[in-house]
């Protein structure tokens, strides 16, 4: 993941080291639940220009591109997603981690047709854009937007109160609880805004449970918000029908799903963006290494920061 080298402090809410500090303590932390950070710095040392992450490799879609392509989920299957991201950013909270971006674009999954289980890793903690830049893009016409501009919009439809300024609070766990909820509505409904036509869709046996769930997950009002993900969980597993000596076991789905090709991004109006790959480098690496490309300036097909995925042939090596 490259970041062009002039705009990191412009753009994010935090400055390059301390983003750098917590890649290395979720690589540390080593959840599966969390994309790794193979290796971050500089392309240019002696300068400290060109910043870089190298990160996980992990073969599935965003939820943003499973939604572009497949559109809402069963509630059996968003449960499951719900609880392994809830999971893997619990984890990064007790570091005192926050996310401070989750939304569609930043989770990862794929769904196995033999197994019929989730697999879910949450990508860019810590990476959460400044308040005013995302609301500088959603002033972009969509016409013109580029991918950075549609995923710093794509950020407010996510965040909490108290990262849009409206409540003059710190941002700590509960803001990720809410932006998480917020996530589970749109896989649920296509809309982080659900009216009462959207809960009457759900089994009755289940609905009064998943509906106060996600309305304390996503209540403005912090005195009635889940202050943790902690009693989201139990909330979960209660739904998943779990005892607690079988809390942690994942269950296979039996409702009838097909896994998503991976798209490249959301649908959006405009342009359709060139599918053009930048030209690699000659180096000959062994099959499985890790390669860093770097996207050296803006353009309509890349933006800074944008993953890009190197696969090294199997005769790399030859």
């Amino acid at each position: 993941k490259a970041v062009h080298d002039s705009g990191w402090d412009a753009i994010l809410e935090r400055d390059l080291a301390e983003t750098f500090d917590e890649a290395d303590t979720l690589s540390a932390l080593n959840h599966p639940g969390i994309v790794k950070t193979l290796n971050r710095g500089f392309g240019d040392p002696a300068r400290q220009k060109r910043p870089y992450l190298v990160l996980e490799y992990f073969d599935g879609p965003t939820l943003d591109a499973w939604l572009k392509a497949k559109g809402t989920l069963p509630l059996p299957h968003v449960l499951r997603i719900a609880r392994q991201i809830a999971e893997a950013v619990h984890q990064a909270h007790k570091r005192r981690i926050y996310h401070r971006d989750i939304k569609p674009a930043n989770v990862m999954a794929s769904f196995d047709k033999t197994t019929r289980r989730w697999h879910v890793k949450v990508i860019d903690f810590g990476l959460a854009v400044k308040l005013h830049v995302a609301r500088t893009s959603m002033g972009v016409p969509s016409g013109r937007r580029t991918a950075l501009d549609r995923s710093m919009a794509g950020t407010l439809r996510y965040a909490p109160p108290e990262q849009r300024n409206e409540l003059d609070v710190d941002v700590g766990p509960y803001s990720d609880v809410y932006a998480f909820g917020k996530i589970c509505l749109d896989l649920l409904f296509g809309t982080t805004e659900p009216k009462s036509m959207h809960w009457k869709t759900l089994p009755e046996e289940s609905r009064e449970q998943v509906q106060d769930l996600f309305e304390r997950a996503t209540i403005d009002n912090l005195e009635h918000r889940f202050s943790s993900f902690e009693p989201v969980l139990k909330k979960l597993a209660e739904l998943l029908g779990e005892t607690k000596a079988a809390e942690k076991k994942d269950l296979p789905i039996k409702e009838t799903l097909e896994a998503a090709p991976v798209p490249a991004a959301r649908a959006t109006p405009g342009p359709t963006p060139s599918t053009a790959q930048p030209r690699l480098p000659t180096a000959q690496p062994l099959p499985g290494h890790v390669m860093t490309v770097r996207i050296p300036s803006p353009t309509q097909q890349y933006a800074p920061g944008q993953i890009m995925t190197v696969k090294i042939p199997a005769s790399a090596n030859k």
